[in-house]
């Protein structure tokens, strides 16, 4: 030890560890163990080279103490090593010394979070041990980054790996810097609420995942609506709206205080479950609400029929999947637009469900169990059918005679429009110029009928048309500034140097415009998340706000390099040459990226997305 401290001191780097490999020579194998041991402790190219060839030695002693110092080596000079040893030995004990230090040195690597998970998924597709993929499991919960969550998330199910997997959810969410918007999100939701469920019967783990999934939903915006042991935040339901709004404050305080004394019969907070007997009335959250994004879990017994109100209007539906075929979600009592879910997404009567509801304006988006059963549909007006929705309204849970249950009840309120900044007077001495007027499409071209400009936005509507909607100048390098706000599960995309004509992906470049935190997109390719070159070169995930808000973005064209912030965090910075260098990541040709100029365009598909205070510099 005391010569491995000597020679690890002020040596040069060529010689480094030199005395001590002189050492080996002719020694005898336990003397060779003891050298190997502290051989870690120096480092250096040329002591890495001699534990390589001891580890086939034939004598058992030193080449276990030649494997032991490779999985202990301190610099990431030794992974090759140890992936060759993890993937050829025979030796379970071998193996899991490789894994384990293959791990160790990848974990801390000076490469990206997502090239770390890449890696350990390989591992994890190679036919090794249970032992030696926990191991990689373990190593995967410390890369902070959204693949992660998806790579422990793929292990909850398995006998073997579900443990490691959800004590690594767990330790990912145990903290969260105010960057990791992606814990809060709809995945990470979803993924915590499966670790929840592996607590069983276990009241106490069952409360503590609670707490910390609730934790996570605060960071991100949601409050509770139900704090699982009162009612408070809660009333009974008074007549309907037209009828409420033209009784006197006298009569409306003296119709509340009776539908509050039924529904305090009805209704009850029975651990951590709100509990309707199926007598009585609907309840109300005491608060009105306009935007907002809901969660909320429900339970129906057989026979059951009940659902949602939304700012007091009827209804998201919930009932007995086995007597409604087409299943529970839909926007029941619409007449004119789809009232009917897009699929039937209900676990069997007695089970918990669970829906994602967000509603902007007037339009309402339904996940339930994590399915699209609505996508962005008008919800009208049930009690006068001749005016559009009213802007606020509390939320209703609708008794319809039947027993039901609702628990783990959150909603994030996403704020009303507020004006743009523009084009300020720092930019304009800058170079920036506006691309959008905020008044029409002056200076673009194309659209095919589905682009408007509203209110200083450039507004996709996608059922008055289809098509890509272009700059009508051309530009070479470039600075571009603008903001977009999605929609649930909305797709679009930033066409960069393109052609006006053919699939801006591949005729010239494009950058994905994504709410990628839907269900919709659990499954896709690095390379389509929001900010990624499609096909070319993947983004850094999980820097968009929640959906519903606005988000800031500039992409600047430098010649061959090109990079994406978004939000303030870049999340691109690429030579395309390079990451093209020997094939695309998606395996297509790519004769765009050779484009010096092109026009820069929005790209629908199909989604209603807004745009607004969309500028640009030309670089000299």
């Amino acid at each position: 030890d005391a010569v491995a401290a000597d020679a690890g001191r002020g040596a040069d780097p060529a010689r480094k560890g030199a005395a001590l490999v002189d050492l080996m020579n002719g020694a005898s194998p336990a003397r060779k163990a003891a050298i190997l041991r502290v051989l870690p402790e120096v480092g250096g190219a040329l002591a890495l080279k001699a534990v390589v060839a001891e580890t086939g030695d034939p004598d058992p002693q030193a080449q276990t103490a030649a494997v032991y110092a490779l999985s202990q080596w301190p610099d990431f000079a030794a992974a090759g090593e140890l992936l060759r040893i993890a993937t050829t030995t025979a030796s379970k004990r071998y193996r899991l010394l490789a894994v384990d230090g293959y791990v160790r040195l990848v974990g801390r690597a000076n490469m990206t979070g997502q090239r770390k998970l890449a890696l350990f998924q390989d591992l994890l597709a190679r036919a090794f041990d249970d032992s030696d993929k926990k191991a990689v499991v373990a190593g995967a919960a410390a890369v902070r980054e959204p693949e992660a969550l998806r790579l422990l998330a793929g292990c909850l199910d398995n006998p073997a790996l579900g443990d490691t997997a959800a004590a690594g959810l767990l330790e990912l969410a145990s903290e969260q810097a105010p960057q990791e918007r992606w814990l809060s999100g709809h995945e990470a939701y979803s993924v915590l609420r499966r670790v929840q469920a592996r607590a069983g019967d276990d009241p106490a783990e069952y409360a503590r995942v609670g707490g910390l999934i609730a934790a996570r939903l605060r960071q991100g915006g949601f409050e509770p609506l139900f704090d699982g042991r009162t009612l408070h935040g809660w009333k009974g339901l008074v007549a309907d709206p037209p009828a409420r709004a033209k009784m006197t404050p006298q009569d409306l305080a003296a119709a509340q205080a009776t539908a509050d004394e039924r529904m305090r019969a009805h209704w009850k907070a029975v651990d951590g479950v709100l509990v309707f007997d199926g007598g009585g009335e609907s309840l109300s959250t005491a608060a009105d609400y306009g935007d907002f994004e809901l969660l909320v879990d429900w339970k129906i017994e057989k026979g059951g029929d009940s659902g949602l109100y939304l700012r007091g209007t009827p209804q998201v539906q919930i009932w007995d999947p086995d007597a409604n075929p087409v299943g529970s979600g839909g926007l029941y009592n619409n007449q004119r637009g789809q009232s009917a879910p897009l699929e039937k997404a209900d676990r069997p009567v007695g089970e918990w469900n669970a829906f994602r509801i967000v509603m902007i304006g007037d339009r309402v988006s339904v996940y339930l169990n994590d399915r699209l059963v609505v996508d962005n549909v008008v919800l009208e007006n049930y009690w006068e059918r001749d005016k559009p929705i009213t802007p606020t309204g509390p939320i209703e849970l609708q008794a319809h005679g039947h027993p039901l249950h609702f628990r783990n009840i959150f909603i994030r309120e996403i704020p009303r429009d507020t004006p743009s900044a523009g084009l300020t007077q720092g930019e304009a001495d800058e170079g920036f110029v506006a691309l959008f007027n905020g008044r029409d499409l002056a200076g673009w071209t194309g659209g095919g009928g589905g682009y408007a400009a509203e209110d200083g936005m450039i507004v996709v509507h996608p059922e008055r048309g289809g098509g890509n909607l272009y700059t009508e100048r051309e530009y070479g390098d470039f600075s571009l500034r603008f903001e977009f706000k999605l929609t649930p599960a909305a797709n679009n995309g930033l066409g960069v140097r393109a052609p006006l004509e053919g699939d801006a992906a591949y005729v010239g470049m494009e950058l994905q415009i994504l709410e990628d935190g839907s269900p919709v997109y659990w499954g896709l390719k690095p390379y389509q998340y929001h900010g990624s070159i499609y096909g070319v070169v993947p983004a850094r995930r999980g820097v968009l706000r929640p959906v519903g808000e606005w988000n800031t973005e500039e992409v600047t064209a430098r010649g061959r390099r090109i990079t994406v912030s978004v939000n303030g965090v870049v999340v691109v910075d690429a030579d395309i040459d390079a990451a093209a260098a020997g094939g695309t990541i998606d395996g297509r040709d790519h004769p765009g990226l050779a484009r010096t100029a092109g026009h820069i365009g929005f790209l629908g598909h199909g989604s209603i997305v807004a745009f607004r205070n969309i500028r640009l510099k030309e670089l000299k």
